[in-house]
């Protein structure tokens, strides 16, 4: 998800800015309101994706302790 920040830097405005433009708290001129909804509608479009392994795979692997190797105690 994009932040505040990225849609700044992508708009070439400050933080407060891009806050006033997309929350409408405080007059913007249009120009700037178009670069910053513009910039958040392509940073949207642009989501960050999980890797294609999450979670990643566990090891193989295993360790066998002399305990865990027991054989049968039952007389052949």
């Amino acid at each position: 998800m994009a932040t505040i920040g990225d849609v700044a830097r992508e708009a070439g405005v400050s933080r407060s800015t891009a806050s006033y433009a997309l929350s409408g708290k405080r007059p913007i001129s249009e120009e700037v309101r178009r670069r910053v909804l513009a910039a958040a509608e392509a940073l949207a479009s642009h989501r960050t994706r999980a890797p294609a392994r999450w979670p990643p795979p566990r090891p193989r692997s295993s360790v066998c302790s002399p305990s865990s190797t027991k054989t049968s105690s039952r007389p052949r």
